[in-house]
């Protein structure tokens, strides 16, 4: 796990805190975070998870996806005041990514702690030890996305390896392979949903 920081010191403690992506990640997060006494705002596009989330006493939020920007539907909400913004959004089905984070991050106060996971694949093919000044891949969408993050005063970035846990393992992307795989002994990054969840409730 890769982390680019800046935070101040005098916010280390929050009170509400919005996770935008209630998948793998969010949910379990907010469960820690919820036990931990904080308030949770937390999203999903499906009505079924919205009713799921009021159950859990989490209060939800619906967005909306334009092709570069995103609206959100505060449904039981007041505002979108919050003091930490954290962006689990993967890339996958957005023509273009990076305007749909820019577009979340301006619809939140300028003064939230914003969190946005991201992912060791920013880095350039390469083997050995890397940092944060290590080559990127200038075309991700991610690194697009990260410049727009990395502008907010208070932010921080993790670019997390491959995610593993409950439900989730990289034999499940190794069978939708075709057969042989080139590249079998590749070395490989990989970071338990456990792991992610300590590392995000420290920040």
């Amino acid at each position: 796990i890769f982390i680019i920081a800046k935070l101040r010191l005098n916010q280390i403690m929050k009170e509400k805190i919005t996770i935008i992506g209630g998948g793998w990640i969010g949910v379990p997060l907010a469960e820690s975070l919820h036990k931990e006494g904080f308030e949770i705002v937390i999203s999903s596009r499906k009505v079924e998870k919205q009713v799921f989330f009021k159950s859990r006493n989490w209060s939800p939020i619906g967005l909306e996806f334009a092709e570069s920007s995103v609206n959100i539907n505060l449904l039981d909400n007041k505002s979108l005041e919050t003091d930490v913004l954290l962006i689990g959004l993967p890339p996958t089905g957005f023509s273009n990514y990076p305007a749909i984070i820019s577009s979340l991050i301006a619809s939140f106060p300028s003064s939230a702690q914003v969190i946005f996971l991201s992912s060791t694949s920013v880095y350039a093919d390469t083997l050995g030890l890397l940092n944060e000044k290590s080559p990127l891949k200038a075309e991700h969408p991610l690194v697009h996305a990260e410049e727009f993050v990395l502008k907010q005063k208070n932010h921080c970035v993790l670019r997390l390896g491959g995610l593993i846990g409950p439900g989730r393992h990289p034999i499940n992307q190794l069978i939708k392979k075709e057969m042989p795989i080139s590249d079998g002994t590749t070395p490989v990054n990989l970071i338990h949903q456990t792991d992610v969840i300590r590392a995000v409730s420290m920040l």
